[in-house]
């Protein structure tokens, strides 16, 4: 039954692909040209926050280090853990931060306060959540980050060789230069015109969110929810794929070649012998403790 159902998990896949990819070939430019609205609030969103998840391992695996140093004893150790978690957390939450451009919701306005306030906010909840929990636990969540950390550069250097790859120019690039199309290529032409708009980089970021589906080998608490991490995940991503689409960032080709890459390198990942083993030893080192 559990193979009948991957079978058929895997089929809807790949007819959900092929068909988007399909319908993309054909009309990619004319999907743009309808649903084109640079000031979308879906749009500005998606633009500016929307591929969050990709930098939120950083941060999560400097926080995870700070308060983990509170639980150890030799002083020495205490101070590079302390030392080691500030530095990549406040990293982190740089890297986060240029990711907007210091701004929110689009250029004319900064409102970098809000940005500020948004991630102290988040920080503070971290750490109230992170006191709480025993050493083993914050273990686990810090292994889980490194992991996160690994899995989102490995998909992010794939996505930017393809890039270099294709070299396609953007929608709005061209409708901005006196609504000129001739530049525009179809996803399935190599070389382009100059650009960097197959794959989308921000709907990979957000596919991010994925990654989550791995928590369940971690805790126990968690166990079951594979499906429901799964759901939130390409709601969160098709949400970003379709604001990156209605402001001419990308094409419907772009972000769900960006999805197709994603899932493919999490299903890899899911049954990749390394990763299994990676997970095995986070257990049995945080269950010696317990």
């Amino acid at each position: 039954m559990l193979i009948l159902k991957r079978i058929l998990g895997f089929t809807i896949g790949v007819s959900v692909f092929t068909l988007l990819l399909n319908l993309a070939y054909n009309y990619d430019l004319q999907i743009n040209t309808f649903l084109y609205n640079p000031k979308n609030i879906l749009g500005l969103w998606a633009n500016h926050i929307g591929a969050w998840p990709a930098y939120m391992g950083v941060p999560l695996a400097g926080w995870s280090l700070l308060c983990l140093s509170k639980k150890l004893r030799n002083k020495i150790t205490k101070l590079v853990f302390w030392v080691l978690g500030v530095l990549i957390t406040l990293a982190g939450c740089y890297v986060m931060f240029e990711s907007t451009n210091g701004y929110m919701f689009g250029k004319t306005k900064p409102l970098l306060g809000i940005q500020v306030g948004a991630v102290v906010t988040v920080l503070l909840i971290l750490h109230a959540f992170f006191s709480k929990q025993k050493r083993e636990t914050i273990f686990k969540i810090g292994a889980f980050s490194a992991f996160y950390c690994v899995a989102t550069m490995i998909q992010t250097i794939i996505i930017n060789v393809m890039k270099s790859m294709w070299n396609r120019t953007r929608f709005d690039t061209m409708l901005n230069n006196d609504g000129d199309f001739d530049r525009f290529t179809s996803w399935v032409d190599l070389g382009g015109n100059g650009g960097t708009s197959f794959p989308s980089g921000h709907t990979i970021a957000a596919a991010s969110i994925l990654l989550c589906v791995f928590l369940p080998l971690l805790f126990k608490e968690c166990k079951g929810d594979e499906k429901k991490f799964l759901f939130i995940g390409y709601v969160y991503t098709g949400l970003v794929a379709l604001g990156r689409i209605i402001i001419g960032r990308h094409y419907l080709s772009d972000v769900t070649m960006s999805m197709l890459v994603a899932t493919i390198l999490l299903t890899i990942l899911w049954y990749l012998p390394p990763v299994k083993k990676y997970f095995a030893w986070v257990r049995r080192k945080t269950e010696k403790h317990n």
